[in-house]
């Protein structure tokens, strides 16, 4: 009897400990996402650490980690981070889009084109906003892909 009330027992800390940790890294997270709108980058950055040491397979939290890395110009820390988020969800069509503005900057073309279109293909239209972005960035990405096999180059 003793041995399944402790079992119980500790399921229900468990469930309440997972409950409270996922809460507060939520709070963690609006927190950074607060301190970014403000550009507040060290700041934004130390709390999306905490959220992502509460939730470390959330691929929202990694990904937001991500653009704050690259508005602080870390692009390989940025792009690691993309990645590990698109591992996490292979559909977060934003994830695919950054990388991709990542790839480009690198002046990984074609790389940079094959996120951006799967970027387009998850987006499905659904977000506006980032379907523009994608479009302008497929767009970019075509017009460098030419003008760098034709040998001339943007002025």
């Amino acid at each position: 009897m003793k041995i399944l009330f402790t079992i119980i027992l500790y399921i229900a800390v468990t469930t309440v400990c997972t409950a409270g940790s996922a809460e507060t890294a939520k709070k963690y997270n609006d927190i950074a996402n607060e301190h970014y709108k403000q550009e507040k980058y060290v700041i934004a950055l130390k709390n999306i650490n905490y959220a992502i040491e509460l939730e470390p397979e959330n691929g929202s939290f990694i990904r937001h980690r991500g653009l704050i890395y690259y508005k602080q110009n870390k692009l390989p820390e940025s792009a690691r981070d993309f990645i590990t988020a698109i591992k996490i969800n292979k559909n977060d069509a934003m994830a695919h889009f950054l990388l991709a503005s990542i790839m480009g900057i690198n002046k990984q073309n074609d790389l940079a084109l094959k996120y951006a279109n799967k970027a387009l293909v998850l987006n499905n239209g659904e977000n506006i906003s980032l379907n523009e972005q994608i479009l302008n960035l497929v767009s970019a990405l075509n017009n460098n892909l030419t003008n760098s096999s034709s040998g001339t180059t943007n002025p």
